[in-house]
């Protein structure tokens, strides 16, 4: 959210090719959250940084599941900016994204309409309830 002080502010395009990039850095070095409430952070028992807890408690069932994975490992250009999936199973040769609010669809829908040969799987929140009923008592798992 941009602060009082900036309200209504235009940035120049070269301001907002640098702000790009650096962005483009958190998201890669994956050491912020940039811009997010979410539970963002190495999980001791994955050794591993996760940006949410829903993602962290993923990771545990591919784990249980004996599934062979990888964590953000692959980003598409979009005709509008770039889209990481956050899960490659290399099993089921299925990216998986997790999102809990249908209001952060839009990459995603737009990810399906460019790559409409690539597989990936939605997990949404009513989803997410159904693995957390399921695996909860079973794994370590975090949230609610």
């Amino acid at each position: 959210m941009a602060s009082k002080l900036h309200l209504g502010r235009v940035h120049t395009d070269e301001t907002r090719r640098r702000m790009s990039i650096s962005a483009g850095k958190r998201v890669r070095t994956k050491r912020e959250t940039n811009y997010t409430s979410a539970k963002g952070g190495i999980r001791e028992d994955l050794n591993q940084y996760f940006r949410s807890n829903w993602e962290a408690n993923y990771a545990r069932i591919l784990n249980l599941e004996n599934k062979v994975w990888k964590y953000e490992v692959k980003t598409f250009q979009l005709s509008e900016g770039s889209y990481t999936p956050d899960f490659w199973i290399e099993d089921d040769n299925t990216f998986v994204e997790i999102k809990g609010r249908s209001t952060a669809l839009q990459k995603f829908q737009l990810f399906c309409k460019e790559f409409p040969s690539i597989k990936i799987k939605l997990i949404d929140a009513a989803e997410y309830v159904k693995l957390r009923k399921q695996y909860k008592d079973i794994i370590i798992w975090e949230g609610k």
